[in-house]
């Protein structure tokens, strides 16, 4: 059976060096990291992730503004808003919950965030690594037995799957892109040492795709993307809920503290 990776205890742990961070820029530079969120539209998950990095903000005392706008919020009011945050020196970082509306234009309201302040790591020369994708590698480093490990992303045509795929291959990892409608995708599963889902549909991952003594990583959102099944061939699966969520949410934290702590020159000249 597989061991369970416990993606909530990591994710506490990151929150303990976080906090002494947090503590250190306002005791020291007088810096309290600000992060703000746009949350448009009645997108039942989104609600709930916006909730709970606003209680992980909270818990390491960032301070998480929320702008909450309805469903027929136009482009240009979310990007004049984003715009006005921008100029806010006490704001470190802004993002902005996806999905959007549809009448929404989402590449125009990231290319709206200042690069410095895009902590989510959306925008193409943003100098800050999707949380996500942090979150994946920090449980591959884990998972990995050597520099020959293998790696499948399911969904490398996704936005998360291709940053992920990018991402590992920077590492110089093995990595394979698989897709739904991939040829022998099945075949090449059974290859990979370490599969990495993230498509966004439910289920898609079984036990016979599953090579025995392989690692499964599942991004699912918010059900899971890997069978149940799957724990019996698996060495090691993140489950959903409980894996990469809460280490995305802190990896976003840390990502805010790292723009906060750039500003120190600014804040404070002779520091």
């Amino acid at each position: 059976m597989a061991v369970i990776f416990d993606g909530r205890a990591h994710a506490r742990m990151e929150e303990d060096i976080i906090r002494t961070r947090v503590r250190e820029l306002k005791s020291q530079y007088g810096i309290f990291p600000h992060l703000v969120t746009i949350l448009a539209g009645d997108d039942k998950a989104s609600k709930i992730y916006t909730r709970l990095k606003k209680e992980a903000a909270e818990r390491v005392g960032i301070i998480f503004t929320i702008r909450i706008l309805e469903a027929n919020a136009t482009t240009k009011e979310i990007k004049d808003f984003i715009k006005e945050k921008n100029k806010d020196s006490n704001v470190h970082g802004i993002m902005v919950q996806m999905p959007l509306p549809k009448n929404i234009d989402s590449k125009k309201i990231v290319k709206a965030i200042a690069r410095e302040k895009d902590v989510d790591g959306l925008r193409t020369n943003s100098p800050y690594i999707h949380p996500t994708v942090k979150a994946i590698y920090e449980v591959v480093e884990i998972a990995a037995n050597s520099d020959k490990t293998s790696i499948a992303v399911v969904g490398a045509k996704g936005m998360v799957g291709g940053k992920t795929a990018q991402f590992l291959l920077d590492k110089s990892y093995s990595v394979a892109g698989v897709d739904m409608d991939t040829k022998d995708k099945v075949k090449m599963l059974k290859q990979a040492d370490i599969i990495i889902a993230a498509t966004g549909r439910a289920g898609i991952i079984s036990k016979d795709m599953v090579k025995k003594g392989a690692s499964v990583i599942d991004v699912g959102s918010p059900k899971p993307e890997v069978q149940t099944d799957v724990s019996q061939k698996a060495k090691l699966i993140t489950p959903v809920p409980g894996g990469i969520g809460p280490m995305t949410i802190a990896e976003l934290l840390k990502n805010v503290i790292i723009a906060s702590e750039k500003t120190i020159d600014i804040a404070n000249p002779t520091a």
